[in-house]
């Protein structure tokens, strides 16, 4: 598996894959997106120095199986961690391996209290952020908040 950094060639996979019923489901908001309000987006995530997201490859790098975005929280040193896989890799084990290898990258230059929130019957997703190693934070009755303290972690290996 390789890991890469988002560009605007990947557009058109990432807006299939935020479309896709079960990302929507899963989604704080789970309407339809347009492609005009998608490209935009993406054009303002890559050109943000609070943003960085990550395309995972396999195959030769020939199939993109997904996006890892991080969204950074300055103030309180916190970055905001969402993956979303693309539908036709889900349940192959791909996604533990992605968010691994992403939150490497990440780390690589940042220090951040990772955080991710996930809907309450989003049970692939706590699974997979609790085996790379986020612990529940809190909750409420909607979402599940997992952290992970990357000055602790580095620190361990």
């Amino acid at each position: 598996m390789k890991v890469r950094l988002v560009t605007t060639a990947d557009s058109y996979e990432i807006w299939t894959w935020r479309n896709d019923s079960l990302a929507r489901k899963n989604f704080r908001a789970g309407e339809l997106i347009e492609w005009e309000a998608h490209s935009l987006w993406l054009s303002n995530l890559i050109a943000s120095s609070r943003n960085i997201a990550y395309i995972g490859l396999i195959n030769d790098e020939q199939d993109k199986i997904g996006i890892c975005r991080f969204d950074l929280k300055p103030k309180v040193s916190v970055a905001e961690v969402a993956i979303n896989m693309n539908p036709v890799f889900r349940g192959q084990g791909l996604s533990r391996e992605f968010l691994k290898q992403s939150v490497g990258f990440f780390s690589l230059k940042h220090d951040e209290r990772l955080e991710a929130e996930i809907k309450r019957g989003n049970l692939a997703s706590v699974s997979l952020f609790t085996n790379v190693g986020f612990e529940l934070l809190n909750s409420d009755e909607e979402y599940l908040k997992y952290s992970l303290n990357l000055l602790t972690r580095q620190a361990e290996n």
